[in-house]
């Protein structure tokens, strides 16, 4: 059996005149859970929604799931979980409508829905409209909503930002027992406890992949 989730093969993408990504090639296996390292406007969040099939290479190869998800994106709906750190909420509903519809639409467990909302502390809220919600707080929101379900892979883009220490903390707790079912792919330029659930990271440089191996190693490297 392939134990490939995820197989980048010399992808490049630009944006108008400006090469974003410069031929990434990687492959991620089915339990090889991987951070995405990097400074900011180096590439990671472009690759992450590549990987999601929100957007089509000029040039090379992806598969996410044995399936091109841009061409057949409709064969990852389901099972691949994202949530990018450039993501708009419904402001003119309340969190717990907009999570209710989230819940229909994925066939969620409502109840786990609901307990990820206790933990967050976002139930004593979740009535009222999201446009007056903090930032930390339609975070949370978004968070539920990618961390509830059985996905085979979960996709995030700068999960710690806009969360106080205890959320972030909070966070790698369910990150941690996610991680017993789905593969997860973070980006992310503040580790944290990542790197205990992690097992190997890509560095990545001005559109390049600079490195690429166990996470400790890539770690000390990026540090």
């Amino acid at each position: 059996m392939h134990d490939n989730l995820i197989e980048v093969r010399n992808v490049y993408k630009k944006f108008l005149f400006v090469d974003v990504l410069k031929g990434i090639s990687f492959n991620i296996s089915r339990d090889e859970h991987t951070l995405l390292l990097g400074p900011s406007s180096n590439g990671k969040s472009t690759l992450i929604k590549v990987l999601a099939g929100l957007l089509k290479p000029n040039r090379g190869s992806v598969k996410v799931l044995g399936v091109d998800p841009f061409k057949e994106y409709s064969k990852i709906i389901g099972k691949v979980n994202v949530l990018l750190d450039d993501y708009a909420l419904p402001y003119w509903l309340s969190g717990y409508k907009y999570l209710e519809f989230i819940t229909s639409v994925k066939s969620l467990d409502w109840n786990e829905v609901v307990e990820l909302a206790k933990i967050f502390n976002v139930i004593n809220y979740w009535h009222k409209p999201i446009f007056t919600y903090s930032s930390g707080m339609k975070k949370k929101v978004a968070l539920i909503q990618v961390l509830a379900g059985n996905p085979k892979l979960i996709l995030i883009d700068d999960p710690f930002t806009y969360l106080d220490r205890e959320s972030r903390e909070i966070l790698i707790e369910i990150l941690r027992e996610k991680s017993r079912r789905s593969l997860l792919v973070v980006s992310t330029h503040t580790i944290l406890g990542l790197k205990y659930i992690c097992k190997k990271a890509i560095l990545l440089d001005n559109g390049m992949k600079v490195a690429e191996g166990p996470i400790d190693k890539v770690v000390e490297m990026y540090s």
